[in-house]
């Protein structure tokens, strides 16, 4: 039961407090439905996945995933990124 905790756990992202670039990485500061939490990804274009036009999984450098349910809500800035990682 555990290994699939850690397996299907998924934390949704709710609200973006903080987002920046820094040499090839993304940080974002985020309220997800777990909790707040810092994501770091790196490569962005290995680490995103599309579930729909609006909504994507993005894994970070320790191999948690999360989800941004609608990317339009989270901010340009966050828009900007995600669309230039296809």
């Amino acid at each position: 039961e555990e290994e699939l905790e850690l397996r299907y756990f998924v934390p949704v992202v709710r609200r973006m407090e903080a987002v920046k670039e820094e040499f090839g990485a993304v940080y974002w500061t985020v309220e997800t439905d777990k909790g707040r939490t810092e994501i770091v990804a790196r490569n962005l274009r290995d680490n995103i996945q599309y579930l729909s036009a609006n909504r994507v999984l993005v894994t970070d450098v320790e191999g948690n995933r999360y989800e941004f349910a609608d990317v339009e809500k989270l901010g340009s800035e966050t828009q900007g990124i995600i669309e230039r990682s296809v």
